[in-house]
């Protein structure tokens, strides 16, 4: 997926302003349907699916911005109310199955909701379709 770094920030854009309309997830792979800018429908498919914040309920949410980071970025302080969301699956030690994603070749999808939510994404890959 083409992705802009943004240097002076050290960040990898890979999209903004999508709302939601609809999520679809199979067992490898998570297709968020919505809208850019509230008038080009997107798709945005997360492949090599590891681990998703996403699920049916999330229509209507709006990301401002999602971002590529490595795994392990997860667990750092500024991104602790995701991680939380994490420690809500019950693994054993999340910060190995964080250092398993990474090493099976996954990313962090970081999405940006609002002024404070962030919703993780760990897959493989993604891809956008307009």
């Amino acid at each position: 997926m083409p992705e802009v770094y943004c240097r002076n920030s050290n960040v990898r854009l890979v999209f903004s302003n999508i709302c939601i309309q609809r999520v679809r997830t199979s067992e490898w792979e998570q297709v968020l349907e919505g809208l850019y800018a509230g008038r080009e429908p997107v798709e945005i498919t997360y492949s090599g699916l590891y681990y998703s914040q996403f699920d049916e309920s999330s229509a209507d949410i709006c990301i401002s911005m999602a971002e590529r980071l490595p795994v392990a970025a997860l667990a750092e302080p500024q991104h602790a109310m995701a991680f939380a969301k994490l420690l809500e699956e019950d693994l054993r030690d999340p910060h190995a199955y964080l250092e398993r994603a990474e090493n099976e070749g996954c990313h962090l999808y970081l999405h940006y909701v609002g002024q404070a939510q962030e919703y993780a994404v760990i897959a493989k890959d993604a891809a956008i379709r307009s």
